[in-house]
């Protein structure tokens, strides 16, 4: 199974951001539904294996801790441009995405070690140039602001098909989640 840790977007916040997607023909927009914040990543886990993930993440010392938006990008590459969403600096994501990322590491679980850049995916091009997108980016100064307090984290369940990926929640972590 293609695995993810994330913070899911709530559904308020979801609504902010999807004012900022359309005008563009060859974007994929993402379904605001599935808006989320991946912490990691893990590209074949057994069902075995995923209920070993889950009893470490729920080790995990979580305290909820408030997200808020800050403007809009791109991340281009040789398979087209990731267009996104993003948010202020935080200390307390970072701490979480670090445990996460650490403890999974630990125990065997190794994933894609690459620099932590949060940000919410909210559509994909392989024909639209950064350069072509300065529009979208300029609107980046009115997606802003809109706190919401993350009160968990979970694991994904990533399947790809020919319209894009198919994400199911398959568990919840953190202070507000009954035990």
């Amino acid at each position: 199974m293609r695995l993810f840790t994330a913070i899911p977007v709530p559904a308020s916040i979801a609504k902010t951001i999807e004012r900022f997607t359309g005008g563009f023909d060859d974007v994929r927009w993402v379904d605001p539904v599935d808006y989320h914040l991946t912490l990691t990543f893990h590209e074949s886990v057994s069902q075995d294996e995923l209920f070993g993930l889950e009893n470490i993440l729920a080790m995990i010392d979580f305290t909820p801790f408030e997200l808020e938006l800050n403007g809009l990008g791109v991340f281009p590459s040789e398979s087209g441009t990731t267009l996104w969403a993003a948010v202020k600096e935080s200390s307390a994501l970072f701490e979480l995405q670090d445990q996460i990322q650490s403890q999974l590491s630990f125990e065997g679980f190794g994933s894609a070690r690459k620099k932590f850049t949060p940000h919410i995916t909210i559509g994909k091009t392989k024909t639209i140039s950064p350069t072509d997108l300065q529009g979208f980016l300029q609107q980046g100064i009115y997606c802003t602001g809109s706190p919401f307090t993350v009160e968990f984290f979970s694991i994904f369940q990533s399947e790809l098909s020919s319209t894009g990926a198919i994400y199911s929640e398959l568990s919840r972590f953190g202070d507000t989640v009954d035990e």
